[in-house]
């Protein structure tokens, strides 16, 4: 299976909400890569919960980019071209 990306607009994902979207993953089936990327801040209850669950399904590479992670990766100097667009 293909990498999967997943972007989300909401405010708040917990522990709950985001073992909920991860549920939806197939276990027969899971990509190699997974990112999910919210302009939400994470605890670290969801990114613990991230991590276990993506292990369980035996993805073998994941990225959880809230929202100061993101802030963080715009500013680096590599990608100052974004910020000319």
């Amino acid at each position: 299976m293909a990498d999967t990306i997943q972007c989300k607009r909401e405010k708040e994902i917990g522990p709950k909400r985001l073992a909920k979207m991860l549920d939806e993953i197939d276990e027969k089936d899971p990509p190699d890569g997974y990112i999910l990327a919210a302009a939400a801040n994470f605890s670290k209850q969801s990114y613990d919960a991230f991590r276990a669950k993506l292990l369980e399904k035996r993805v073998m590479e994941f990225y959880l980019w809230g929202k100061a992670e993101l802030e963080d990766m715009l500013h680096l100097p590599k990608n100052d071209r974004i910020h000319e667009l």
